[in-house]
């Protein structure tokens, strides 16, 4: 599920974005900048699969702690 679409559209409110993006439903979601996985739970409710990266080790630890098959969790810093 690509939720590009979501950011590349000028919104009124970011509410609007933040809640249809936590209304998806499906596959896999990518959390980059996963910090310590607050939102990594709630979509570890939504989706098959969740790739989190977090390159910050103290916080990759926090992140780590989360047992589940389906998160697959990357100590990498993800940008341009």
């Amino acid at each position: 599920m690509n939720i590009y679409p979501l950011f590349s559209e000028i919104k009124k409110s970011a509410h609007n974005t933040i809640h249809q993006i936590l209304s998806m439903k499906g596959k896999v979601a990518f959390d980059v900048g996963a910090n310590n996985g607050s939102f990594v739970h709630d979509f570890l409710n939504r989706f098959d699969e969740v790739h989190a990266f977090e390159p910050v080790q103290d916080q990759f630890d926090l992140l780590s702690k989360i047992t589940s098959p389906k998160l697959i969790a990357n100590r990498v810093a993800i940008s341009d």
